[in-house]
């Protein structure tokens, strides 16, 4: 009797053991899976901040662009000195120079509004400048934004922009043309470039020479 005591003991023992390793098999394989649920999860969120952040900024510039050379008070529009088009687009694509009557501000001395979009590659950086001049001055030199304060488009510290670049056209015949615009931009967070996103938006100036 103390012999089938003792194999059943030992039995219980070893079901004991088994079910132990099953438990703990079930455990980790739950644990993996939370881990990846958890680590899929916060990249959906960062993908997600990342593409609000680029969505406002690009729809913001597309906004400003637009508005590009309008002046009520003038028959033509207004255009940066020293520039041939509406918008002043450098050689490389990643200075843009752009001048238009604030219709906000009609009263005031200095309504036309200078803005410059430039990237800071170095820095991974899209800086925007703004100025005001007066309607006798009218718009800035093409050089300005060179001398003058600029402010970061996103938080430093959140987004990197690893590319930007505007490209311009010309489309129509010698006595009229539109300036059609084409904005790229790629961006990733500072703290994991392997969250990334790149949009693109075509569109044109409406107030033309």
């Amino acid at each position: 009797m103390m012999k089938r005591i003792g194999v059943l003991q030992g039995a219980t023992l070893i079901e004991l053991l088994v079910s132990t390793a099953i438990s703990m098999l079930v455990l980790t394989s739950i644990g993996s899976f939370y881990v990846s649920l958890q680590r899929n999860a916060s990249e959906h969120s960062q993908q997600l901040i990342l593409n609000q952040a680029l969505s406002t900024a690009v729809r913001r510039i597309q906004s400003d662009l637009t508005r590009s050379g309008f002046h009520e008070l003038k028959g033509s529009a207004l255009i940066p000195s020293g520039a041939s088009a509406t918008v002043h687009v450098s050689m490389g694509g990643t200075v843009v120079q752009y001048a238009y009557w604030d219709s906000r501000k009609p009263d005031e001395a200095t309504p036309v509004e200078n803005v410059v979009w430039q990237f800071d590659r170095d820095k991974q950086k899209l800086l925007v400048c703004r100025t005001v001049s007066s309607l006798a001055q009218g718009s800035k030199d093409i050089s300005y934004s060179k001398t003058s304060g600029c402010t970061s488009v996103f938080e430093p510290n959140l987004v990197a922009v690893a590319d930007f670049r505007i490209i311009s056209n010309q489309v129509g015949t010698a006595s009229a043309s539109n300036q059609y615009l084409q904005l790229n931009i790629v961006g990733e967070l500072r703290g994991n470039p392997s969250v990334a996103m790149s949009l693109q938006r075509d569109f044109m100036v409406r107030n033309g020479q």
